[in-house]
């Protein structure tokens, strides 16, 4: 029953690093967009001609490529997270901690879900005045990327766990040190 259970898991985990990197290669792609178009529009200017629409599209895109690279970071254990407080407890509280954190990013992951399903439906009456289309198309990276976040986060492992590989052992045992460094110095016995 446990090793069907660990190999559920590890395939998970699998599927998870899959999306989360297609959807990295899909933001990737966007940025290239974004800078093949503006380097082709500055081209353009300086022989008199240009695109108007360069600007709505740059913004556009922008939106995207930020809300799926953020995603993307997330799902692969990249991107900023709050660790703060799970690296400062104590050991025995560390996984109690990480599961609050993780609760928080679920209920912020709902939240910006309704919120950017809410926002989307008034901006889709509302186009971007060069491009025609509707502005909705922008918020709609927002409960995407609500959605996306909210798939890993719960099918992602606890972060700073102690079996957690995101805590590297060594910068595990430099920071034992500097606090036992600086309690020492503050009871007076030296570094």
């Amino acid at each position: 029953m446990r090793q069907r259970l660990s190999a559920t898991i590890d395939q998970i985990q699998r599927i998870r690093e899959i999306l989360a990197t297609g959807i990295a290669w899909i933001a990737g792609m966007g940025l290239f967009a974004i800078f093949a178009v503006n380097v082709a529009q500055i081209f353009q200017r300086a022989f008199g001609g240009g695109w108007i629409w360069v600007s709505d599209f740059s913004r556009l895109m922008f939106v995207w490529v930020a809300l799926l690279g953020g995603a993307a970071a997330y799902g692969l254990y990249d991107h900023i997270t709050v660790t703060f407080v799970v690296e400062r407890a104590p050991a025995r509280l560390r996984t109690a901690c990480a599961m609050v954190v993780r609760l928080t990013e679920i209920a912020l992951c709902v939240i910006l879900l309704i919120a950017g399903t809410a926002i989307l439906s008034t901006r889709m009456g509302i186009d971007y005045v060069q491009l025609g289309v509707p502005t909705g198309i922008a918020y709609l990276a927002v409960p995407v990327f609500a959605g996306l976040v909210l798939l890993f986060a719960l099918t992602g492992r606890l972060r700073a766990t102690p079996s957690s590989p995101e805590v590297d052992p060594a910068v595990e045992l430099a920071a034992t040190e500097i606090e036992t460094a600086q309690r020492r110095s503050r009871e007076g016995g030296g570094a």
